[in-house]
Parts: structure tokens; sequence; C-alpha cells
């Protein structure tokens, strides 16, 4: 079951959204951490919120999270038990 989560995202941010996810208690599949494996992938509501490694998008707004790098809020889909806002600010 896919559920999302809002981010809450500073524009100066450069944390990943898999570092930042991980900051607030979420727990993601990851492997490599350097955009190899693609375990990481999920989906963003809005690509253009999120800068990195562009070839690595998907066409259905998916992104690997340990090489997109948030630039503003953007909406999170990802599968498991998730509740509640995400606040972050650097």
């Amino acid at each position: 079951m896919s559920k999302s989560v809002d981010l809450f995202v500073h524009p100066s941010n450069t944390l990943t959204l898999l570092e930042l996810l991980e900051m607030n208690g979420m727990t993601v599949q990851y492997n490599c951490r350097s955009g190899f494996c693609g375990v990481c992938r999920l989906v963003v509501n809005d690509l253009s919120k999120v800068d990195g490694d562009c070839e690595k998008r998907g066409m259905d707004n998916s992104v690997l999270s340990c090489c997109a790098v948030p630039n503003d809020s953007l909406e999170v889909f990802m599968s498991g038990d998730l509740s509640g806002n995400l606040l972050y600010k650097r």
C-alpha cells in the first residue's frame, strides 16, 4: 500500500531526499546510496521541486532518493505505514 507524506523543505537545502526522510524518522529502503542500484526510488508530486542527478528521474515522477535534492516542499509517495507531516528547516 502506498501512502504519501508532505515534506517541508527550506529552499537552501543541500541534503538528499533520503537523508531528509531518515532525519525525520522515516524508513527508506536503500543499498548503495550513490544512485546505482535503484532500490531507493520514490515517487514525488512535482519533479521541478527536485534537483540532483536528472538522468535518474523516471517518467512516472520517480527519483532516486539518494541523489535527489529537494529545492522546495513536496509530497513524497512511499510504501508502508506513514502518518503526519515532516518539517525540516535548515
